[in-house]
């Protein structure tokens, strides 16, 4: 009942200061007093939360103390730092193998590669036209060049069309040359001299799109390369291969047989290039 009554007294009395003094426990002597009501108590108890508060949070939030707190420990910020360069290294690394991988598929397709462009400000050179003046040798290299005669890029010499500089084609055997493209003859490959069960490679990357046999020529092999380009291998043995598998450059897809003999009587592989449904000669692409 008397701190029910205490209550309703603060309550009426809310804004009416009073004597708020301390004693000591012995004797009753008062040290200090003050006068105050209870409002502006409650308020200074407020403010002195909130000053604590604010304090609190500067620290949390500028300052490295939660660090010491066991339990609270970060990274320190020279790591994290180090981590977002790590990131930034990393990102552009992989900008710069995904460049190289869709050069190296263009290349592949028969197309030229692009490349990864630089800003045009680091290359001062190109900028500077006039670094490299004019001649007359330049001229006359140019008219050269761009002319028909024998140094012509329209020269027979120069006429390795576009399949050349897209990809290097390998030999598919070992042997010697022992006929050559010749259409008016009927000849559309070129036969190459070799051993019998010797390993035939693919010329390039492709599809298989046909592995027949015939008495004839015994086992015929084609390959579908990029670049509408169709590799033909005849008189083989043996085609390990199904229709529609993928082959890498230089796999193998076969091996040589009998056959027709050629020089020295040993037995003739014969292989044919196709551009655009064209024969080619193989002897223009293919290093024997």
């Amino acid at each position: 009942m008397k701190s029910n009554r205490n209550i309703v007294y603060f309550l009426r009395n809310f804004n009416k200061k009073h004597r708020l003094s301390m004693r000591k426990q012995h004797d009753d002597v008062e040290v200090w007093y003050m006068h105050t009501s209870p409002v502006e108590a409650l308020g200074g108890i407020v403010a002195v939360v909130l000053i604590l508060f604010v304090i609190t949070l500067s620290l949390v939030a500028y300052t490295p103390i939660l660090e010491l707190i066991p339990g609270y420990g970060n990274q320190p910020r020279e790591i994290m730092i180090e981590n977002i360069m790590r990131v930034d290294s990393m990102e552009r690394r992989l900008n710069e193998l995904q460049v190289y991988t869709n050069d190296v598929s263009r290349i592949l397709e028969g197309r030229s590669p692009v490349g990864k462009s630089q800003p045009a400000a680091t290359d001062s050179v190109a900028q500077r036209i006039d670094l490299v003046l004019p001649n007359a040798a330049d001229s006359i290299l140019r008219a050269q060049m761009e002319g028909s005669g024998v140094y012509g890029l329209s020269h027979v010499a120069f006429g390795r069309t576009s399949l050349r500089s897209g990809m290097d084609l390998t030999s598919p055997v070992r042997g010697v040359v022992a006929t050559h493209f010749n259409p008016k003859e009927d000849r559309y490959g070129t036969g190459i001299a070799t051993a019998v069960d010797q390993q035939i490679l693919a010329v390039g990357q492709g599809t298989i799109v046909l592995s027949t046999w015939s008495p004839g020529s015994g086992y015929t092999i084609q390959v579908q390369h990029p670049g509408n380009l169709i590799s033909i291998y005849k008189n083989c043995s043996r085609a390990i291969h199904a229709v529609g598998t993928r082959v890498r450059d230089g796999e193998i897809i076969g091996y040589t047989g009998e056959g027709i003999s050629g020089e020295g009587g040993k037995n003739l592989f014969e292989i044919e290039l196709w551009q655009n449904g064209t024969p080619v000669d193989p002897e223009s692409y293919i290093l024997f």
